[in-house]
């Protein structure tokens, strides 16, 4: 039986896989909602996640995160309301609150108290009659419903670190029936012996010959039950690795849209407007190797961004539209997954390549370079 000590510690953990999937849904709606796709369902829904996420952290005494949380609902509450329009200055009030729940998941620290008299002083200014009154209400009523929704259906949280013990012990299984096979094999030769020894007993004429055919029926019998049982466990462990290998497959998807946001953030610094567009999402890799690709995918976005869409100016002037593409796909191919990344900007000037390439003497001067 669990101490109160691990109950607590289970529900924490899996209150920071709830909490992380309401934050992924959240802001992959807000960035919907910048493109221009505001709906009622979206209101509903978003206020929703803000809603499950404030319920969720309350239960698990988790008040600095509930807080935000409460702060974040009162932003949807309003917007779905019609009190407050939708404007990029409200998206960077949501992710400032969305950050700082991660922040705190993470251990880190996040001003709770300037989160909400920003949002006091975004709901006075955006014309809020009551934005004081609501203000004063930071937490809500224990009695407070939670609005029906499909929040977190279909969803499975997996221990992680019990999955790898999981896949250590399959391959102890696997040994194990490995072995089995090995010492089945041996046994049939040790029966092979025995009958050759039987066969020279015959020709000799003495009675241990009897003797030692039953001796061997009993070996033979034991023997086919023991090949019966490793086909069985064969089968079994080979379908059980087979599931557990399974387990540890996740969509690209929970990596692509992790980069939203990050796109959205640099094109912003730099002035420039970017669309990501994401294809085969649903393509299944190793969890681990899903967070090997984190860093150098962002590389390759943060490089799209930087040197090769153009501002909206230039885009317009080129004749292209103001919002440069980058899209990222990826696709199965065999045992393998190609991922790539690519882009509608300026693309590699040629004469700076030229340039490097006389500098490093890989060329020659007056040198034609192959397109």
């Amino acid at each position: 039986m669990l101490s109160e000590d691990q109950m607590m510690q289970r529900l924490m953990e899996t209150f920071k896989l709830e909490a992380e999937e309401h934050i992924r849904r959240i802001t992959q709606l807000i960035l919907a909602a910048e493109r221009g796709e505001v709906n009622k369902e979206m209101l509903e829904e978003l206020f929703r996640e803000a809603h499950s996420l404030k319920g969720a952290a309350k239960a698990v005494e988790l008040d600095e995160i509930s807080f935000v949380a409460h702060r974040i609902e009162t932003l949807f509450s309003e917007l779905k309301s019609g009190n407050i329009s939708f404007s990029d200055t409200l998206a960077d009030l949501i992710y400032e609150g969305l950050d700082g729940i991660s922040a705190l998941l993470g251990g880190g620290e996040f001003k709770a108290d300037e989160f909400d008299h920003k949002v006091v002083s975004f709901l006075r200014t955006a014309g809020k009659a009551e934005g004081e009154k609501e203000a004063k209400s930071i937490l809500p009523s224990p009695s407070e419903p939670i609005p029906p929704g499909k929040t977190g259906e279909g969803m499975m949280y997996i221990d992680v670190t019990k999955l790898d013990r999981l896949m250590e012990r399959m391959g102890e299984i696997i040994a194990a029936k490995i072995g089995g096979e090995e010492h089945l094999r041996s046994g049939y030769r040790i029966l092979e012996e025995m009958e050759r020894i039987r066969g020279e007993l015959r020709e000799k004429g003495r009675g241990e010959a009897e003797r030692l055919e039953r001796v061997i029926g009993l070996y033979r019998d034991f023997l086919n039950d023991m090949e019966s049982a490793c086909r069985s466990i064969s089968r079994l462990s080979d379908e059980l690795n087979e599931d557990v290998k399974s387990l540890r497959l996740q969509p690209l998807s929970l990596l692509f849209d992790s980069f939203d946001r990050m796109v959205r953030d640099i094109s912003r610094q730099e002035g420039k407007k970017v669309k990501l567009e994401k294809i085969g999402g649903n393509t299944e890799i190793d969890r681990r190797i899903l967070e090997e690709l984190r860093e150098p995918l962002m590389h390759l976005l943060r490089n799209a961004i930087d040197h090769g869409i153009e501002t909206p100016q230039e885009r317009i002037e080129a004749g292209k539209e103001e919002f440069g593409t980058i899209r990222l796909s990826a696709k199965g191919h065999g045992d393998r997954v190609i991922i790539e990344v690519e882009d509608d900007g300026r693309g590699i000037d040629p004469e700076q390549i030229k340039e490097a390439a006389l500098k490093f003497g890989l060329i020659e001067e007056g040198e034609e370079m192959d397109e």
